[in-house]
């Protein structure tokens, strides 16, 4: 999904107010989009006073602050959802996996069994 021109320039200031600087070839990779389209980016932001361009690199103002980044969230409390046909076969596994990752995480799993049917997973398709 293509960002609109207001919500690329608004996640280029935020990737530029959290790390200081960037070189604009990493920002195109790390938000898929052409480095000629971030190179205009930036010089829109710079033009608005928003950023310092660079040669090859884009920088906060100097002079003005960086709030400090937010910390990440916690997942305390969340709760993840999984629904599987049964729990024989290699399901058991896919649970067990997906439970270790989620209580690793601080989160909780919640499983829901679907019924599986043997003979309609061996059914042929019409």
């Amino acid at each position: 999904m293509r960002l609109h021109v207001d919500q690329r320039h608004e996640r280029v200031l935020e990737l530029v107010r959290e790390r200081g600087s960037l070189r604009v070839a990493e920002l195109a990779e790390e938000l898929g989009m052409s480095a000629v389209t971030l190179r205009r980016d930036v010089e829109a932001l710079a033009a608005q006073g928003l950023v310092e361009r660079l040669h090859g690199a884009v920088v906060w103002p100097a002079g003005q602050s960086r709030p400090a980044p937010a910390p990440a969230p916690s997942a305390e409390g969340l709760v993840v959802g999984m629904v599987v046909p049964t729990t024989e076969y290699y399901y058991a596994d896919v649970v067990r996996g997906a439970r270790e990752t989620v209580e690793a995480a601080g989160a909780r799993l919640t499983i829901g069994l679907s019924r599986y049917l043997p003979d309609e997973a061996a059914a042929p398709a019409r």
